[in-house]
């Protein structure tokens, strides 16, 4: 839980869409993924040293993870696939809403409002903060 809290205060403060953000939340919602990095040097100065990020899923296979904090239907396929049946939706006011659906169609009964200018962050913070209410009281 420690590093979802941190994940979502690094939301918070970000100002626009961030790449290793975006490898963040994919690492923290997808059982079994991996990253490492490797530094790589040149035995003969060739070219500079460089680093590669080997972000892996579950099965071991290279991934490029969703570009969540700047595409809207990538943090709307990061809600589906982290928060099954919740409904997300855009208010009149550019507030970012997110509803945990009730066994009927018309009730909901979680409803997250949060503010940030760019709405794929938004809909994000939305995401892993539903999360983190979910773990918080699955725990109890």
């Amino acid at each position: 839980m420690q590093k979802l809290e941190e994940l979502i205060a690094a939301l918070e403060k970000t100002e626009g869409p961030d790449r290793e953000l975006d490898t963040q939340i994919w690492l923290l919602t997808t059982e079994g993924a991996t990253r490492a990095t490797r530094h790589i040097e040149s035995s003969t100065n060739a070219w500079p040293p460089y680093d590669i990020d080997e972000t892996r899923n579950a099965n071991g296979a290279f991934v490029n993870p969703d570009k969540v904090t700047g595409s809207i239907d990538a943090a709307v396929a990061l809600v589906e696939r982290v928060l099954p049946g919740w409904v997300w939706g855009i208010s009149a006011l550019g507030d970012v809403l997110l509803y945990e659906r009730d066994d009927s169609p018309a009730a909901y009964r979680t409803k997250i409002k949060l503010d940030h200018p760019v709405p794929a962050i938004a809909l994000c913070l939305a995401t892993l903060r539903s999360k983190l209410s979910q773990e918080k009281n699955n725990a109890e």
